[in-house]
């Protein structure tokens, strides 16, 4: 998920997103981020959310973290 252009996130989106990861990993597949901002960072840190979700500093790295 390209977060490059997101500036703030609130409960709900951190919810939306750990419900992402859950329903992702459950169906055998990685959620990532990408170009998350460092106000996004700290909401993701302060939730705990950043121990499950994989940042990537752009999305082109993050796709290349997946392998082929």
């Amino acid at each position: 998920v390209d977060l490059s252009s997101v500036g703030y996130v609130d409960s709900a989106t951190i919810g939306c997103l750990m419900d992402l990861y859950r329903q992702t990993s459950a169906a055998g597949g990685s959620l990532k981020l990408a170009g998350v901002q460092k106000r996004v960072e700290t909401m993701l840190t302060m939730t705990g959310a950043h121990n499950f979700l994989e940042v990537h500093a752009d999305q082109a790295s993050a796709v290349a973290s997946f392998g082929a």
